[in-house]
């Protein structure tokens, strides 16, 4: 039993292996719109997450906080992914919003960047942070 049980496990732990972690650097600026790290990182691990990634870290600079006022944002996440042996995982997404228009536009955009896509269809029609945006497309989470 012991041996059916490590043999079983030895499989698993085969076939669900993770990447080695990734990393991706967004960075925004505009003149007429300040959004916080805060809101700037919890936006970048929801997408992330979203597209099937395990978040191992999110740090931003610049922005609102409470000593500076700085219209520019720099945002770094490392990440990891899920890998399934000798099977393409495509994950299905769906985002529509808006609110902070061009700041979620640009991370979808760079984070996107970072996977393969099919099916894609993206609609953007932002003004600073007034406007809407749709994402819906397949990504290759390996």
């Amino acid at each position: 039993m012991k041996k059916l049980i490590f043999s079983i496990l030895a499989i698993c732990t085969t076939a669900f292996a993770t990447e080695s972690a990734k990393e991706v650097t967004i960075h925004f600026s505009s003149f007429r719109t300040y959004y916080s790290c805060d809101y700037a990182e919890n936006q970048t691990a929801k997408y992330l997450k979203g597209m099937g990634a395990e978040v191992l870290s999110v740090r931003c600079y610049g922005g609102i906080d409470h000593n500076n006022i700085d219209s520019s944002l720099r945002i770094k996440a490392k990440y990891q992914l899920p890998t399934v042996a000798n099977q393409e995982n495509w994950v299905s997404l769906n985002i529509q919003g808006r609110e902070a228009c061009d700041l979620n536009t640009t991370i979808l955009d760079k984070l996107i960047s970072q996977f393969s896509v099919r099916n894609s269809s993206v609609t953007k029609r932002c003004i600073d942070s007034q406007g809407r945006f749709s994402y819906n497309l397949q990504i290759l989470a390996l």
